[in-house]
């Protein structure tokens, strides 16, 4: 279910004690782990180096991370959950 950081917020607010955990995820599109690609830049040349693909695309240097939030509930009440949050949206609407 998606939804809007401040939508999210209200729904932990209001169903704190159905949600177990709350879990924060940031991740950038193109790194693979925790450091950035790197690049070899002006191979066969006395100057050759390594520079992170980052300091070398504005394209790449420009993507914003992937920001998520995932809501955690108690095993087997996802559905009951799911169901409260849907019919709580749709009050609001």
């Amino acid at each position: 279910m998606k939804m809007s950081l401040t939508d999210l917020k209200i729904i932990y607010n209001t169903f704190r004690n159905d949600i177990s955990f709350e879990d924060s995820s940031e991740k950038s599109w193109y790194k693979t782990g925790k450091e950035d690609i790197f690049i070899l830049c002006n191979p066969g040349e006395k100057c050759e180096k390594l520079e992170p693909l980052s300091l070398r695309s504005s394209i790449v240097r420009s993507m914003q991370p992937i920001k998520q939030k995932r809501l955690y509930v108690k095993n087997g009440g996802e559905k009951i959950i799911r169901e409260k949050i849907e019919e709580y949206l749709e009050r609001k609407r």
